[in-house]
């Protein structure tokens, strides 16, 4: 039986749409890149959107960090996910070679008046070891 393509990638929602209302830092959810038979997803896409920004903080950075552990008493930035500045009405993207079990999206506000910020954010794991499904004529229904 061929392989289905849902094998290689899934989507794994960090941060669901919302409004974080305050200076400091949002943790994002964390998303867990193992699979029920114990294999992993090896690489990551975070997409990250931000919408408005109002306050005018000084800055609004995000960055990917990763875990073994769910909670995150252990974090460290993800190797590709390094913080970065982001703007008002921007989509981002950072390619994460996942080294860990668990990764989470964080967006830190500083400064400013009762700063908000509009944002969501993604996970599109992908698993590069494992090759798409190749399917034979039988496969394909072309009705």
């Amino acid at each position: 039986m061929p392989k289905e393509l849902g094998q290689n990638f899934s989507k794994s929602i960090s941060i669901p749409i919302q409004i974080i209302p305050s200076t400091g830092s949002l943790d994002g959810n964390a998303v867990d890149t193992y699979l029920a038979d114990g294999s992993a997803f090896d690489t990551a896409l975070a997409l990250i959107e931000i919408g408005n920004i109002t306050g005018t903080p000084t800055s609004v950075k995000v960055k990917i960090e990763e875990d073994d552990d769910a909670a995150f008493g252990g974090a460290s930035v993800a190797d590709g996910g390094a913080e970065i500045t982001v703007a008002q009405d921007h989509s981002y993207t950072m390619e994460i070679k996942r080294a860990k079990r668990y990764l989470r999206m964080v967006v830190t506000t500083d400064g400013g008046t009762t700063p908000t910020v509009e944002c969501f954010g993604v996970f599109l794991l992908w698993s590069a070891a494992k090759p798409f499904p190749r399917l034979s004529a039988d496969d394909i229904d072309n009705s």
